[in-house]
């Protein structure tokens, strides 16, 4: 996967310290940066996963979105920027993203040095359901387009492949052999692996003339849930059934709006990923969800989604 990576190049990414934003650190390693080449802004520099980047040559620089004189320091000299995130990993709406998005945008802008920023969104059409946290990352892209000065390229996918590790969802699987997913057995489900992400947006940046201004609705593998359950039980070497857990989605409706909002997304949404096209564009660089399994050791019970946040190493774990 590995290609030539100018040495000039100083990616500064933003948001990828927690859950599970160090597999796109990972997916920059695959296509040929060097980890001197990545510039890793966060709030706290001395966490496990922070020094463990330091430990294989990341540059990491304290820094936050919610404080803007910290900006124009740690972004000096950057040529891109990939933004993983500019909120926490939860199911509630962050109000502060809109103004963090301008405090980054504007600081790209005065650095003068940035040919591209490269943001992670997610999918949604005119025809799906509202899902506010989704509508929020749009409203994100429509601020960084807005810096006429500052060429951005927004990746929209629908499920990370790495969410289906969440406790909510992975216990189950592995001890019962049940599979439970608010989608009938026969939709498909368009996946995206994290550390793809972080490929696709290597690649963009190395291009920046060739990917500015464009959104690109980004699958590694489409399958049905039924389909999904059969990888698992193919992982775990034992059955496993997808069950629909009907009583959760009423509860969500009444006591979790947001989580309601998701479920219905996925049982409703008519998105759809031209996933040839995808990999035709993109050679190599896109996960199927049985090498997905088999790289995550997802069989191995020692592993949790915790596990996620331990920083990658140069041998490509």
């Amino acid at each position: 996967l590995a290609a030539a990576t100018s040495l000039a190049a100083v990616v500064v990414v933003v948001g990828a310290t927690g859950g599970t934003g160090l597999r796109a650190i990972r997916g920059f390693l695959d296509v040929g940066y060097e980890p001197g080449q990545l510039r890793v802004l966060t709030r706290s520099p001395d966490k496990p996963a922070c020094l463990a980047l330091k430990g294989i040559g990341v540059q990491v620089v304290a820094a936050d979105l919610d404080d803007s004189a910290t900006l124009a320091p740690a972004l000096r000299g950057a040529t891109s920027i990939y933004c993983h995130s500019t909120a926490d990993d939860t199911h509630k709406l962050e109000a502060a993203e809109m103004e963090r998005a301008r405090s980054l945008a504007a600081a790209a802008v005065a650095c003068g040095t940035v040919r591209l920023l490269v943001y992670n969104s997610a999918a949604q059409t005119n025809a799906c359901p509202r899902v506010d946290q989704i509508a929020q990352k749009h409203q994100v892209e429509a601020i960084f387009r807005a810096q006429t000065q500052l060429p951005c390229t927004v990746l929209r996918a629908s499920l990370f492949m790495e969410e289906l590790w969440k406790r909510h969802t992975r216990p189950s699987i592995v001890a019962k052999g049940k599979f439970p997913f608010n989608v009938p057995p026969t939709k498909p489900i368009f996946l995206t692996s994290v550390r793809d992400m972080g490929r696709l947006a290597g690649m963009c940046i190395r291009a920046p003339d060739k990917y500015a201004r464009r959104t690109i609705d980004v699958a590694s593998d489409v399958r049905t849930t039924k389909q999904i359950a059969a990888a698992f039980g193919g992982a775990q070497g034992a059955a496993v059934i997808p069950t629909l857990p009907r009583l959760l989605y009423l509860l969500s409706f009444v006591f979790h709006r947001n989580l309601y909002q998701v479920i219905r997304f996925y049982r409703r949404s008519e998105l759809s990923v031209d996933l040839l096209a995808r990999r035709r564009e993109f050679p190599a660089l896109l996960t199927p969800l049985n090498d997905f399994l088999h790289e995550t050791r997802w069989a191995d019970p020692s592993r949790t989604y915790e596990s996620f946040a331990q920083a990658p190493t140069l041998d490509g774990s």
